[in-house]
């Protein structure tokens, strides 16, 4: 009974044809079961000595779009304020957030954008940033974000492989070039060569959020409009635009990593995404709480675009962005201004917040959770928080990527202890997640380690115009493979002990060593080069580049390595360390034993081992 109604469940196609609960009543109904009392008679999540398990519930999942999140808020909490942008001194209520939208949403169907086409974001946070963000949900387009220190290389990757029809990104003059200069990159971009073998560059618009206009010789071909024109109307769209929006359909791509060298455009549906963000906020414990989150994450990652800006109205709370480069003490000053309840933050920006708070003897009274996801967190950082800010008594460490929704598995606040600081919890309500052996494919023991893999509704739809590595990624039975190692015990919570992949996680960003490794054998003096990943107190993880030189007498330093890497790629992939080799350990068929150099590197450099990547 349980199988089948967990089967209706999860069954991704479902939705389209019937009602879902509809159904579970009905069968219910015919064998006679109370599916609530039957479920809480259950181990909490596995029942047999396998590395498998499923968020029992009997919650049921919403067939929702994420405009249709916004609109009940607008409703239901319409005075209450939806979004804070301290460094831009902007506050806004649930209400007001729904006209911006809507009006930018006119905007953008005036421009000619409709249901399916793709639309870039290459900004920092921003309210203008959450604001386009609905928008395209409204009209069914497509949103694609891009990693705000993208370089010309990276930019034109993206915009061709996403087939960005219109970009919003800043002007010139504008107050986000401290981060980067967008319009030269913009400019640059442009006037590169078209390679036959790749998608066509059809990018047409270009939103500037604010500054202003290039000169005429840069141009090129674009057309270049204001935010502020895309606003100026009256927000009303025809109903046959909205209605034809379906859950269903696609709603975000993001850029994610692997170790391929080139990023993959992970896709989900309003569906997946809507659920994500419901789920994790009951189980995160948000429901009818007056919660203010501190988000000082970057919007084009998951982690903030969903659990924090799609969450806002999911649960609902109050999002309240404290800067436009990372800045710690500028997070430390916002949350205590704004009395933050709440902060989603990655393991190295946690680090940088308890350096802060506690060498400058600050207090934090209003803040009483802490969600860190990302990268692996140290267990030593999360039992160091309650310590250094007594007022928080409520930690959560999750697990997921932005395959995922971007939530898997997380800790309930009735957890215990140890489960809340050295696990990344057990699956979201109706997730199934599995261990098994990376080589056979075959489920684990409890305890045992192997690869996670992760199934459900917020499982992604797959990569965006790459058929063969969404089968790689998800196979026939519809199961995510996550490349990371982990265990689980006999009540399914999860701990991640490495991966199997040779993806480098610095800080929550993610980099994979092939494309250091071949800008490294672009340098005039380079022979050969590999990438591997250490590790790191505060970052998790660092890159070091061990370098072969074609003529070793030549004198190079580690110093003139990183200036050429920071021309060409975006900060956080430049090697923090380089080693000047004379060779590498090599397996007999060839292939360079990376878990020797990472290893290696540690003895050279006195580095602490943490996870193994063998």
């Amino acid at each position: 009974m349980s199988q089948l109604l967990n089967s209706i469940k999860l069954c991704p196609n479902f939705v389209g044809k019937y009602n879902k609960k509809f159904v579970l009543k009905y069968v219910k109904s015919v064998f006679l079961v109370d599916y609530k009392s039957y479920s809480q008679k259950l181990s909490p999540h596995v029942s047999l000595p396998y590395s498998h398990a499923f968020g029992r519930s009997d919650r049921q999942l919403q067939y929702l779009r994420i405009g249709d999140l916004l609109t009940q808020r607008a409703q239901t909490v319409s005075n209450n304020i939806a979004f804070i942008s301290e460094y831009e001194n902007i506050s806004k209520t649930f209400s007001q957030l729904n006209e911006d939208v809507n009006r930018l949403a006119k905007g953008l169907y005036d421009l000619g954008l409709r249901k399916g086409d793709v639309v870039g974001l290459w900004s920092c946070n921003s309210y203008a940033w959450v604001q386009t963000q609905y928008a395209c949900a409204r009209l069914g387009v497509i949103l694609c974000t891009v990693n705000p220190v993208y370089q010309s290389p990276e930019l034109n990757y993206a915009l061709k492989k996403g087939q960005i029809k219109a970009i919003f990104m800043p002007g010139n003059g504008s107050k986000q070039e401290v981060v980067n200069k967008y319009q030269n990159i913009l400019t640059e971009t442009l006037k590169m060569p078209q390679n036959k073998e790749e998608e066509p560059l059809i990018l047409k618009n270009v939103i500037l959020m604010d500054g202003s206009e290039p000169s005429k010789d840069d141009n090129n071909y674009v057309n270049y409009i204001p935010f502020n024109n895309l606003t100026a109307n009256d927000g009303i769209i025809s109903s046959q635009v909205t209605d034809a929006v379906s859950p269903d359909d696609p709603a975000i791509i993001m850029f994610t990593s692997g170790t391929t060298g080139k990023p993959k455009g992970a896709y989900s549906s309003h569906y997946t995404i809507v659920n994500n963000t419901i789920l994790c906020g009951e189980m995160f414990d948000f429901d009818d709480k007056q919660i203010s989150m501190c988000i000082p994450l970057p919007f084009f990652h998951s982690f903030a675009a969903v659990l924090g800006n799609i969450s806002m109205c999911g649960t609902p709370f109050k999002s309240v962005i404290p800067n436009l480069k990372y800045d710690v003490k500028l997070i430390v000053e916002t949350m205590i201004k704004h009395e933050c309840t709440h902060i989603i933050v990655t393991p190295t920006q946690i680090i940088d917040i308890l350096n802060y708070v506690e060498t400058n003897k600050l207090q934090i009274p209003s803040l009483k959770g802490t969600l860190i996801g990302g990268a692996p967190v140290p267990v030593e950082v999360a039992h160091n928080i309650s310590r250094v800010i007594p007022s928080v008594d409520d930690i959560r460490i999750g697990y997921g990527a932005t395959e995922l929704g971007p939530c898997t598995t997380a800790c309930h606040k009735n957890d215990t202890f140890n489960n809340r600081m050295e696990t990344v919890g057990s699956p979201l309500d109706l997730v199934e997640v599995k261990i098994v052996n990376p080589a056979t494919g075959q489920i684990t023991k409890i305890g045992e380690q192997g690869e996670l893999l992760s199934r459900g509704h917020n499982v992604m739809i797959g990569y965006w115009k790459d058929e063969v590595k969404t089968r790689e990624a998800i196979d026939e039975g519809k199961w995510y493979h996550s490349g990371d190692l982990a265990t689980m015990d006999q009540y399914g919570y999860i701990k991640i002990v490495g991966r199997t992949k040779e993806l480098i996680i610095r800080g929550g960003e993610n980099i994979y060593p092939r494309e250091v490794e071949e800008l490294l054998h672009t340098h005039p003096a380079v022979f050969d080069a590999y990438v591997v990943g250490v590790p790191d107190e505060r970052s998790g993880e660092e890159v070091c580049a061990w370098v072969q030189l074609k003529n070793k007498n030549e004198k190079i330093t580690e110093q003139e390595i990183r200036e050429f890497c920071k021309q060409r790629i975006s900060y956080f992939k430049v090697p923090r360390y380089v080693l000047f080799v004379d060779g590498f350990p090599m397996t007999p068929t060839g292939k360079a034993k990376k878990f020797e150099m990472r290893d290696q590197t540690c003895k050279i450099l006195g580095l602490k081992q943490n996870q193994p990547k063998k």
